[in-house]
């Protein structure tokens, strides 16, 4: 009976610790941006569909990627989002359909996910930043909104869209 209740004990143990190891990425800091998954119709601020896009969870659940295509399918680019254990941060890098990048890194407050490259001076010697925030709204759609910033202080808007779930 000891030996038979031991064996049983061991076999509970084993099978925790293997589910945990099984999902390293199932924390609430690598679920933070688990709102902005699905296929979604992107929508401007006037009701127009901008694009489409998808996202999902590949790699253990470690790695969200975006794949987006405008309206008129001329233009494509992929995003791969990840929580970096080390710095405890967000971190974003979208990749053009030409090769360019964008890096940027931050973390969730309240309900959005706030992301920021590193600031630069353009040739002109002025500090620019890009700022992309995508808030969870209460009626399921996800609003992204792209400001490029100048001096910390004037800003422009690069993108304005609300992703609404595809049916």
């Amino acid at each position: 009976m000891k030996f038979t209740l031991s064996v049983l004990l061991i076999f509970v143990m084993t099978s925790q610790l293997l589910a945990q190891d099984a999902c390293k990425c199932c924390t609430p800091d690598h679920q933070a941006f688990d709102f902005w998954l699905g296929s979604w119709t992107v929508t401007n601020p006037s009701g127009e569909i901008e694009g489409y896009s998808t996202i999902d969870k590949p790699n253990g659940n470690c790695l969200i990627r975006e794949t987006y295509s405008n309206a008129q399918g001329e233009y494509v680019g992929t995003s791969n989002n990840f929580f970096h254990e080390q710095s405890k941060k967000w971190e974003q890098i979208w990749i053009y359909e030409d090769g360019r990048t964008l890096f940027l890194t931050g973390e969730k407050v309240g309900n959005q996910m706030i992301l920021k490259s590193p600031e630069k001076k353009n040739a002109a010697g002025i500090i620019e930043q890009d700022i992309i925030t995508w808030t969870d709204n209460a009626d399921g759609t996800v609003r992204q909104l792209w400001i490029h910033t100048f001096d910390g202080e004037n800003a422009q808007v690069r993108f304005d869209g609300i992703y609404k779930k595809k049916e």
